[in-house]
């Protein structure tokens, strides 16, 4: 599982891929880069309902299982 911003580390990943060596968890939730004070999109209330029915659609296919 990798937690965090991927940039400058995607590189280590995938040579650790490729070795073999991947961690069970790469954690960098706690050195997130500065967002230089760029505000984040909050997505519609439509959009947000229909990706939750979609995804609730697939964790009871996948309770099923």
């Amino acid at each position: 599982m990798f937690a965090g911003e991927a940039e400058n580390r995607l590189d280590d990943l995938l040579a650790a891929a490729f070795e073999n060596r991947l961690q069970p968890l790469y954690n960098f939730m706690s050195d997130l880069p500065s967002n230089g004070g760029i505000t984040s999109a909050v997505p519609s209330r439509r959009y947000v309902r229909r990706t939750r029915v979609r995804l609730d659609a697939l964790m009871q296919v996948a309770e099923s299982l």
